[in-house]
């Protein structure tokens, strides 16, 4: 898998994805959610399985602008 950037194109709502902050060398668990605009939450450290898709909680931090993402692998059968 490739990190595809953020100005190129967002995961789905609520998708959970590794994110990546260039500017402060930081990666995360984290997905996206529509509040007047599109806001990135990190992971919590709560990671679990739903639909047989790796799901992390995620919290508001809008600390981080991710510049690029990069969709999760599918679970073990």
């Amino acid at each position: 898998m490739e990190w595809i950037k953020t100005e190129d194109k967002l995961p789905n709502e609520l998708e959970t994805v590794w994110a990546f902050n260039k500017e402060h060398k930081f990666i995360s668990l984290a997905c996206i959610f529509y509040e007047d605009g599109w806001m990135w939450a990190v992971g919590n450290g709560l990671v679990y399985l739903e639909d047989n898709k790796i799901v992390s909680e995620c919290e508001l931090d809008d600390e981080y602008v991710f510049t690029h993402w990069m969709p999760l692998p599918e679970p073990p059968k």
